[in-house]
């Protein structure tokens, strides 16, 4: 699984994943995301989110991983999206989940 907060250009990234897989291929993610059915929150996300990616790794809050993955080319075969619990609301959003290149 790679690391995806590592990367600046997600888009970028899947994209190289989609074009390095063979048809068929799985590829596993888990990545904080932005809030989809809360404004404030998303708000909040796109105001802290230069900031945190800074002291984080480049972590973003505010990522729409799943859109990114079909915009790519992937087919969604399992998506969960949950928020995690305990942790900054800005950052509670996340989704996990299997992408699978189509043959």
């Amino acid at each position: 699984m790679i690391e995806l907060v590592k990367y600046v250009v997600w888009l970028t990234l899947t994209k190289q994943v989609y074009r390095v897989l063979k048809p068929g291929g799985l590829f596993l993610f888990m990545e904080h995301v932005a809030a989809e059915n809360n404004p404030n929150r998303l708000k909040w996300q796109n105001r802290i989110n230069p900031i945190w990616k800074r002291i984080s790794g480049n972590c973003h809050t505010n990522r729409e991983t799943e859109k990114y993955m079909l915009e790519t080319g992937f087919t969604i075969k399992l998506i969960t999206k949950a928020s995690m619990r305990k942790a900054p609301a800005f950052v509670r959003p996340t989704i996990r989940g299997i992408a699978v290149k189509p043959e």
